[in-house]
């Protein structure tokens, strides 16, 4: 895939996601937001401080790599995946994952997630929105980035996108199945099918 594909393809997984959060989860109450059906399942709430708390950690250092990267993009550039950053995108994306432990540091607290979540992960997403267009000229291939989580990870800033909005379709997903069952579970219409 052309650099200019994949960024165009970001762009729109990203605008999906934003548009998702306010048809979905905006009008949710904070007891339907941390409702669960046991205590091993995560809430709707949980799903999104998730994201929230994952996407904090990698924004802070996406702002830096990308504002001081002298890395210009070479015209027409096939963009292929590093293998350590395929490896890590089949692992936080939206099929992957499911033996894979969350750091504690990840790890959302039960029954006290505020509505405020919502907007936050909102926010966020438009943020994420702009450093992509910031990333704009900057070589997507070349330019790397550490991991704020495991620290000896470093991926190529195409990975890092790809693997931010892997993560958040992934958690989105859950968070969408979670609203399924619990409209099913108090007879609440959802209005997600």
């Amino acid at each position: 895939m052309q650099t200019r594909q994949l960024r165009d393809s970001l762009k729109a997984g990203f605008a999906k996601q934003q548009q998702t959060m306010e048809e979905s989860f905006r009008g949710l109450s904070a007891e339907q937001l941390n409702w669960a059906p046991d205590d091993k399942t995560w809430s709707i709430g949980q799903c999104l401080y998730h994201i929230w708390l994952t996407n904090d950690k990698y924004l802070a250092n996406l702002a830096s790599v990308i504002r001081t990267s002298e890395r210009k993009e070479p015209k027409d550039q096939e963009y292929n995946s590093s293998i350590v950053g395929t490896r890590f995108i089949e692992m936080v994306g939206a099929t992957g994952g499911k033996n894979t432990p969350v750091p504690k540091v990840l790890v959302p607290e039960k029954n006290r997630v505020p509505r405020e979540v919502v907007q936050l992960v909102i926010d966020q997403l438009e943020g994420i929105q702009e450093f992509l267009a910031e990333s704009e000229g900057k070589d997507l291939r070349k330019t790397k980035m550490a991991s704020p989580i495991m620290k000896i990870v470093r991926l190529p800033l195409g990975d890092v996108f790809l693997a931010l909005k892997g993560h958040n379709d992934r958690h989105l997903n859950q968070a969408a199945r979670m609203l399924r069952m619990s409209g099913a579970a108090t007879g609440v219409k959802t209005g997600v099918s």
